[in-house]
């Protein structure tokens, strides 16, 4: 009786581990907001100039000190990553290379994913040692969204061209609402 018992027990944990291990792994395949990004970045999936979606997984910039730095300082982008600036309010925005030493495209669109303008940003000059702050700051290039947005992408230099993505087409932002409940 003794052996029939603990078989009985061994047989209800292993139902009760592959029945865990499977909604863990049901889980992980889900859309649960990050649409398979792995943990803490972001979906976005991008058509490419034959209209199928390519998947990007950008890291979110949710406050204010992370998206002023943005991707300063970056020496490389991967090609499937990049960032997401998610602001709290709708306005027109204005990027500018600061510190960052090599090229990028940016992507503004609107809560829609639709695609309001693009740009291939340039690295501009360091600031100078007997530059004021203020002065760096005035001379560097201002990249416009030209209508209000809340947000905004940056991506490999180049990557605009090579996904031919133009003003108009729409990309797919996973989990856009709780990334606009998360900004600060």
């Amino acid at each position: 009786m003794a052996v029939t018992r603990r078989s009985s027990i061994a047989l209800v944990l292993f139902a009760v581990l592959a029945a865990t291990a499977t909604m863990l792994s049901l889980q992980s395949c889900s859309d649960n907001g990050g649409g398979g990004a792995s943990s803490g970045l972001v979906r976005v999936d991008i058509p490419d100039k034959d209209g199928k979606m390519q998947a990007f997984f950008l890291e979110p910039a949710l406050d204010n000190p992370t998206r002023f730095k943005g991707l300063s300082g970056r020496t490389t982008i991967d090609d499937d990553g990049g960032m997401i600036f998610v602001f709290t309010n709708s306005a027109v925005r204005k990027f500018v290379m600061r510190d960052c030493p090599i090229p990028m495209d940016i992507v503004y669109i609107d809560t829609g994913g639709r695609v309001i303008a693009a740009h291939a940003m340039v690295p501009e000059d360091p600031k100078g040692e007997n530059e004021s702050s203020d002065d760096y700051e005035n001379r560097l290039k201002r990249y416009s969204s030209r209508f209000a947005t809340e947000l905004v992408i940056e991506l490999q230099a180049g990557m605009i061209q090579k996904l031919g993505l133009e003003e108009g087409d729409v990309l797919k932002v996973h989990g856009l609402k709780d990334l606009q409940a998360r900004a600060k």
